[in-house]
């Protein structure tokens, strides 16, 4: 018997994607802000931790996965100091308000992965989100925030990994010999 709980996928950043649904049904997904934009660290952080335990209060997951966090000191110099401790401290603080809530199946899973899945490439980064964006309104998903797609794409990439027998397969389908590895995600 198929599990009926859904599956939850975060984009992380102070502007988030999130995407959760059961695998083979329709999914709900949109973006939001965890604090105004301009708000401080604390206030990021603080909002969250609360967004992600009402989350959790409220829905039994089964899994939570969210995109692979990026180590801020391989990008080239492209971020700011405060932006790098929000990328790192946002899954830890993701994943404590969701173990508080008894949700201990957290999982990542890397943005290059996830769009090899459903474009069936691993395209430079300014032009990831279009060809993403594009090929989920293709599928007939209204998707229009890049945000919003990139997490309905992990969420897709989740569900045929997590549920494969239920999931919608855009492109990729993960082979029978292909493992699990712990240092790239799904």
């Amino acid at each position: 018997m198929a599990d009926p709980r859904p599956i939850l996928f975060l984009d992380l950043a102070t502007k988030f994607g999130w995407c959760e649904g059961v695998p083979g049904g329709e999914p709900s997904f949109g973006s939001e802000r965890f604090a105004p934009e301009g708000a401080g660290s604390g206030a990021v952080f603080g909002g969250a931790f609360k967004w992600m335990a009402q989350r959790c209060q409220a829905t039994a997951y089964r899994q939570i996965v969210i995109e692979a966090t990026l180590d801020p000191r391989h990008m080239g110099g492209r971020t700011t100091r405060d932006t790098g401790l929000r990328l790192i401290g946002l899954p830890a603080v993701i994943e404590a308000a969701a173990y508080l809530c008894k949700v201990y199946d957290f999982h990542e899973a890397r943005a290059d992965d996830i769009r090899l899945f459903l474009i069936g490439k691993r395209p430079k980064k300014a032009e990831a989100k279009q060809l993403v964006t594009a090929k989920l309104q293709a599928l007939g998903y209204g998707v229009r925030d890049p945000d919003a797609a990139d997490a309905l794409a992990g969420w897709l990439y989740s569900c045929s990994i997590i549920a494969p027998a239920q999931a919608v397969r855009p492109i990729h389908v993960r082979q029978p010999n292909e493992q699990y590895d712990p240092y790239r995600g799904f």
